[in-house]
């Protein structure tokens, strides 16, 4: 066998080794495991160039679920430097970089409270009312209205 040979065998040993690594790490962080994230993962999304815009294409399931109450669990994201707030993102998965995006855009919530809640980094639990929001300019498709901690 080929030094050089020897050489791109080892290499691909390393980057598949480094690849388990970063994909058993990512998977211990903390998420919510609410059904409700896996059904809101089954939405696509779809990509119109002419306008520049990216859509989401709603699952039949998660179309049902449009202006009806429901209770998801996940992480808060406060959108204001305060500790209590009325106004946040919930993410199926733990924020656990200030300069990375936490959760892709179909498990993210944008959270409107009645009541102002405390912003804590635990797994937090909302009752509300979901709306569907397809405005590609907003990038954010889910929204929860006259939330309650729970």
């Amino acid at each position: 066998m080929t030094r050089l040979r020897q050489l791109l065998i080892l290499t691909g040993i390393i980057f598949l080794l480094c690849g388990t690594t970063v994909i058993a790490a990512t998977d211990k962080l903390p998420n919510s495991n609410h059904p409700l994230w896996g059904e809101f993962a089954k939405c696509r999304f779809v990509r119109d160039e002419v306008k520049n815009l990216t859509m989401i294409g709603y699952t039949i399931a998660v179309r049902k679920l449009d202006r009806k109450e429901i209770t998801i669990s996940g992480f808060m994201t406060p959108l204001e430097p305060s500790k209590e707030t009325k106004h946040f993102l919930l993410n199926k998965n733990n924020p656990t970089c200030a300069f990375c995006p936490p959760s892709r855009t179909n498990e993210v919530i944008e959270v409107f409270t009645s009541e102002p809640v405390v912003w804590h980094d635990k797994l937090a639990t909302f009752s509300g009312t979901l709306v569907l929001i397809n405005d590609a300019r907003v990038r954010i498709f889910f929204k929860l209205e006259k939330a309650v901690m729970r």
